[in-house]
């Protein structure tokens, strides 16, 4: 027992020791840590808690907080480093102007915190949408200070739900902070009416993109798949608009249209990426005159469903174009017949009633002119002016200036323009030199004593108008929207919609 209590005192001196010199080195590496992850002076326990107690309202700075307390247990080194490195925010910058959002492909990497900052340096609101891309929170981090009521409310609204979303008035920015973990391909948009269809996208890929991953470009909504590979080419000299002309069986006026995918050429080695019915943009010219009997072969030789939608004259309800309400989809390889009598007299169109926001701007549209059948012509001749939006151009039949087609005429020949917007933005069109008469709206005529004089009519899309020109000044004159930045390529003048109008003595 003397020895066993001549041992005790000894041991116990010992262990006391011991664990003197092992709570040193933790106090001594803890301070450490903490010093090099927050910068905070203090090597003690308290400082840590100086530094946690510091308000953290963005991503970054909470990211900061997880590596911090990642290292308080016990992550040092080199391990230590690399949760520091994670937690720096990734730059990225978007640019907004009319039409166009930059860069053309954004890179965003996975599992990292992004801060982007979205700047409009174009004339209206605009905003940019990662459609199909969501993060675990997305954060406001500074907002454009004359955002309009209606967009504010919107950005709270998207990004509270952990869209990644921004928008800013002209001339400023907004910058969010946000990390998605999926690696993938998507596209971004500008969601205001009509800015996506004139060519606000851009791509945006995460971690690896296309690669590995999912596939969110832009048909992801609407079950369509891109096959640009497989697109036939389209040059320049072809125009649309050419007049198909049908074969009588039994008494019917019988046509084939068939969409299928084309690179369309806008301008000399320009393309864009386009639906089209029987390879030209706009469409065919169907001509009839009223009271015949019309019956059209249309076949989709497309990578996704459509229908075709006659716009405006009168026909059966089951011929309306309309999937699941009065006729199904036409897949891909599958064909369709429509048949109606050819009523009232007037200026119609056809266009795509499926994907519509998608198909119509690519190209699925086209013009029906119901003639009267007796009635004398009141014009020498008559020139179709077909507006639309593809990809950031402007076009005039499917080409911007100077591809588009000259009106050419007489002095003192009167020309009947049938105007039709088919784009999806309105344009307010001036004539240059020659008032016009509005004879004829939506394929309706204006009584004579209704009837106005104007140098400039704004159309929005899906109307048509009649304009009858007098060409009694001679000169080289111009026809195109007043809104100038669409008279542009690139941002460059002249271009986009323009026509000249050329009149000889």
């Amino acid at each position: 027992m003397s020895n066993l209590h001549s041992w005790f005192p000894g041991r116990i001196s010992m262990l006391m020791v011991v664990l003197s010199l092992v709570a040193a080195a933790c106090t001594a590496s803890y301070g450490a840590q903490v010093t090099e992850v927050t910068g905070v002076n203090e090597q003690t326990p308290e400082g840590y808690l100086q530094a946690q107690a510091t308000p953290q309202a963005s991503p970054s700075a909470r990211a900061g907080s997880a590596v911090l307390s990642s290292e308080q247990a016990g992550g040092t080194g080199q391990a230590g480093q690399a949760q520091r490195e994670s937690a720096a925010a990734a730059e990225v910058t978007v640019t907004a102007k009319e039409f166009q959002l930059q860069p053309a492909t954004i890179a965003i990497p996975a599992g990292k915190v992004v801060r982007l900052t979205f700047r409009n340096e174009g004339a209206v609101e605009h905003d940019f949408e990662v459609q199909g891309l969501r993060a675990d929170e997305v954060v406001v981090v500074e907002r454009s200070a004359n955002l309009s009521a209606a967009m504010s409310a919107n950005l709270d609204q998207q990004t509270s739900a952990g869209q990644v979303y921004a928008a800013a008035a002209p001339g400023e920015a907004t910058t969010i902070e946000f990390k998605v973990s999926t690696s993938g391909r998507y596209q971004a948009v500008c969601t205001i009416p009509g800015h996506k269809e004139a060519g606000m996208t851009t791509e945006v890929v995460v971690g690896r993109g296309a690669s590995q991953g999912h596939d969110h470009q832009m048909h992801q909504n609407s079950g369509s798949m891109p096959h640009v590979s497989h697109a036939s080419v389209v040059k320049a000299g072809k125009y649309g608009l050419q007049e198909i002309k049908p074969r009588i069986v039994h008494g019917v006026k019988v046509f084939n249209l068939t969409a299928e995918h084309v690179k369309w050429e806008v301008l000399p080695g320009e393309y864009i990426d386009a639906y089209a019915y029987n390879g030209m943009v706009p469409g065919p010219l169907i001509r009839v005159k009223e009271g015949d009997r019309v019956r059209i072969h249309f076949k989709n030789e497309l990578p996704e469903p459509t229908t075709i939608h006659f716009h405006g004259n009168t026909l059966p309800n089951s011929m309306d174009g309309v999937p699941d309400v009065t006729q199904p989809v036409v897949k891909p390889g599958q064909s369709f017949t429509y048949e109606f009598k050819a009523e009232p007299v007037g200026t119609f169109i056809y266009h795509t009633h499926h994907n519509s926001a998608i198909q119509e701007p690519k190209g699925l549209y086209g013009v029906l002119i119901i003639e009267p059948r007796h009635q004398k012509k009141s014009y020498d001749q008559e020139v179709i002016q077909v507006l639309s939006e593809a990809e950031g151009y402007y076009l005039i039949n499917g080409k911007a200036f100077p591809a588009t087609t000259p009106i050419k005429a007489k002095r003192g020949e009167r020309v009947l323009v049938r105007l039709i917007n088919l784009g999806q933005m309105v344009h307010p069109m001036h004539m240059h030199g020659n008032p016009f008469e509005i004879v004829a709206t939506d394929g309706h005529d204006v009584p004579p004593a209704a009837r106005l004089t104007k140098d400039v009519v704004t159309i929005g899309p899906g109307e048509r108008y009649d304009l009858l020109v007098k060409m009694d000044n001679p000169g080289k004159w111009m026809f195109h929207c007043h809104i100038l930045s669409h008279v542009q390529n690139h941002g460059q003048e002249p271009g986009g919609m323009i026509t000249l109008v050329n009149v000889s003595k």
